[in-house]
């Protein structure tokens, strides 16, 4: 079964690498929303912090998002911003959902 699939990717950017970090991920986003599988890539930041991002990624499947992972414009983000941030970044999987759908976990 094939699905659409969001991504929250969140971080935290040690104050003194946001310049360094805005100009990845200024190259890695225009790279991204240039790929086949990529529906959205967008960055937001909290509003009561200017280093804590999340980035926000949807993706037509999950071909499309290890194709994603797979690009050397992923892999040299990956590579180059773990300095430039404070803490690990998390991500975690989302898919679409009706709420007719949804069921009971007990």
């Amino acid at each position: 079964m094939s699905f659409e699939i969001t991504i929250l990717a969140h971080f935290r950017a040690k104050p003194e690498a946001l310049p360094a970090l805005s100009a990845a991920l200024d190259a890695l986003i225009a790279a991204t929303r240039q790929e086949p599988g990529c529906i959205a890539y967008d960055l937001h930041v909290a509003c009561d912090d200017p280093c804590h991002f999340v980035l926000v990624e949807r993706w037509r499947d999950a071909a499309a998002l290890e194709a994603h992972f797979a690009q050397p414009h992923t892999q040299a983000a990956m590579a180059q911003t773990p300095p430039w941030l404070a803490e690990g970044v998390t991500l975690s999987r989302w898919r679409p959902v009706a709420p007719s759908q949804i069921t009971s976990t007990t």
